[in-house]
């Protein structure tokens, strides 16, 4: 594997200064205290401590009691506004020992826990695309990390568990791989395609999926009443899914439906339905490049990369599970439009333009994938490098201004009854946003790498139907 010290003087130095610009200009985040941030950390948090209790983790009151009590993130600009907690109660009670714990001890844990997720789930890239390490961390960590970080987000984890789960396939370490697809069913809708192909096409863990299962629904059990669980699949799930449909920060075909102008139920239904259809896509497709390439970890990024492509539900942080195939496709096709994939999924383009002091940190990852695929020019590659800079500068300066000009009081939400659901104040919330021009730029970059990649697994698709498949693993030629 190629080290650091082997990269080419021009490069090290472009991306030295670009890191340490990115350093100087986060500098600033000391000065914020550390409570302020990691909302979505706050309701899983409080989710895990209302379930040991017992109680019911999605109504409103008891979330919201323990919200403003341990975390002011959202809790002290908007105080009637409940966080949900979208996760089914065996999920929850991964978080019963970090509620034990003071919010804040227990979030610098769960800080720690996210980078070593981004840690392992690099390496794993590495290993399985055969493309360098540094390569493999720009292609990857940035797209893994900086939607989840700040706010203590969930995705890191389920991701680095997908990803161990192809490694542990591509070995045929069957035990491994169903512990690993089980534990990240902590996001179902990301896992249950992964799963699915898994049990249909490796006779071998359909046992031990079985058992699995059983492990969940009866820690389920242990933590929570039979109702509760039922209400999360009855009544949580279709209320979490109407509140999400104004929310900016997803990335659902749901949302683009709903503000190209479709009734909200009806763009509701047909993301559900697509979803439905892309994991019957995800799972053929996977078989197929699996045994086109004779590497049953196809089995698992296949379908992971499927899920997060439109649906009713899926936030950017989920989408950077796409990383995986698009480094596997590219490292073994080369093909310009796999690489072009990675590099449009290795950038947050929501986050970094959100986030100015960021700026510098994505055009480095840039500047490493387009070097071990292109190799440009030193002049070049600097030049490119400003480019960027100034171009995530000027329009994190538009995104700023419309919000500015587009923000909406939310001094209306008032606190809802005990028992009702936790999505009522966070649909108000939601409710409240407005598109502006620069959200539809965001949404394109990733997108338009989404459908590179679907392209890129089409055309091993298509590979497949022309030959017949070949036996036993073949691994890709090393790139760069």
């Amino acid at each position: 594997m190629q080290s650091l010290a082997m990269l080419p003087r021009s490069l090290k130095w472009t991306i030295g200064i670009l890191l340490a610009l990115a350093l100087a200009a986060t500098a600033n985040l000391w000065i914020h205290p550390v409570v302020d941030n990691g909302f979505d950390f706050q309701a899983f948090y409080c989710g895990g401590a209302v379930i040991a209790e017992r109680a019911n983790p999605y109504l409103d009151q008891p979330l919201h009691d323990c919200e403003a009590q341990a975390a002011p993130a959202l809790s002290r600009k908007f105080q009637n506004v409940t966080v949900p907690a979208p996760l089914p109660p065996y999920a929850l009670a991964f978080f019963v020992p970090l509620s034990l714990l003071p919010f804040l001890w227990a979030k610098i844990v769960w800080w720690l826990i996210l980078l070593a997720s981004i840690a392992v789930s690099a390496w794993v890239v590495a290993r399985l695309s055969r493309l360098p390490l540094p390569c493999a961390i720009a292609a990857s960590a940035l797209a893994i990390g900086m939607p989840s970080i700040p706010q203590g987000g969930l995705a890191p984890v389920p991701i680095a568990l997908l990803f161990l789960a192809a490694y542990f396939a591509r070995r045929e370490r069957w035990t491994a791989t169903v512990v690993c697809g089980a534990l990240a069913m902590i996001e179902p809708h990301v896992a249950l395609p992964v799963d699915a192909a898994l049990f249909l096409f490796v006779p071998a863990v359909r046992w031990r999926f079985a058992v699995a299962a059983l492990a969940l629904a009866v820690l389920s059990l242990c933590v929570a009443a039979p109702y509760t669980s039922l209400f999360y699949f009855t009544s949580l799930l279709p209320h979490h899914a109407a509140s999400e449909v104004n929310n900016l920060a997803q990335f659902s075909l749901t949302t683009l439906l709903y503000h190209l102008g479709i009734p909200a139920a009806t763009a509701v239904r047909i993301g559900s339905v697509q979803y439905a259809l892309m994991l019957i896509v995800g799972v053929s497709l996977g078989h197929h490049i699996a045994r086109r390439y004779g590497d049953r970890a196809f089995l698992v990024a296949v379908p992971a990369a499927c899920s997060v492509m439109g649906g009713s539900f899926i936030h950017l942080s989920e989408i950077a599970v796409a990383t995986l195939l698009a480094c596997m496709l590219a490292s073994r096709t080369g093909a310009n439009r796999a690489w072009i994939a990675v590099a449009l999924l290795a950038v947050p383009w929501e986050n970094v333009i959100n986030w100015a002091p960021f700026a510098t940190i994505a055009p480095a990852c840039l500047i490493v994938l387009v070097w071990w695929r292109w190799k440009p020019m030193p002049l070049l590659l600097i030049t490119a490098s400003i480019t960027l800079v100034l171009f995530f500068a000027r329009a994190h300066i538009l995104e700023v201004g419309a919000m500015t000009q587009t923000f909406v009081s939310t001094s209306h939400i008032r606190k809802p009854a005990p028992d009702a659901p936790v999505d009522v104040t966070w649909k108000a919330f939601n409710d409240t946003s407005i598109v502006f021009s620069i959200w539809w730029f965001d949404k394109a970059m990733t997108f338009a790498g989404l459908g590179l990649l679907l392209a890129s697994g089409m055309q091993a698709y298509g590979a497949v139907s022309l030959r017949s498949a070949p036996v036993g693993n073949r691994h890709p030629t090393r790139v760069g």
